[in-house]
C-alpha cells in the first residue's frame, strides 16, 4: 500500500501538509484485504509462475536454446499478462 504513495523526488512531490495527515488504514480494511490477498496468491501466483518457469521455459530452452527460448517465452508471457494490466484502461483510468 505504501508503494502507491507519492515519494519526494520521485516526480510526484507531496502537497504541503500531506505527510502530516498520513495515517494507517483501519483494521477493518486490513481484515478485508488479507483474505483477498491469500485468495489471489493461491489462485494465480501459485499456479502461474510454475507454469511459465517449471513447464514452458525448460522445454523451450532445451528445444531452441536459452536465448531463443527466452525470446519466445517473453512475448507469450507478456500477452498473458497484458489483459490483467490493461483491465482498468490506459494509465489506470477507467
Amino acid at each position: 500500500m505504501l508503494a502507491t504513495l507519492p515519494l519526494p523526488g520521485a516526480g510526484h512531490p507531496p502537497l504541503p501538509g500531506a505527510w502530516s495527515d498520513l495515517r494507517a488504514p483501519a483494521a477493518t480494511v486490513l481484515l478485508a484485504y488479507l483474505p483477498t490477498l491469500v485468495l489471489q496468491v493461491l489462485t494465480t501466483g501459485v499456479a502461474e509462475e510454475p507454469g511459465w518457469r517449471d513447464f514452458a521455459q525448460p522445454r523451450l530452452q532445451s528445444r531452441f536454446g536459452p536465448l531463443t527460448g527466452a525470446l519466445i517465452l517473453g512475448p507469450l508471457w507478456g500477452l498473458g499478462i497484458c489483459p490483467c494490466s490493461s483491465a482498468s484502461g490506459p494509465a489506470g483510468r477507467t
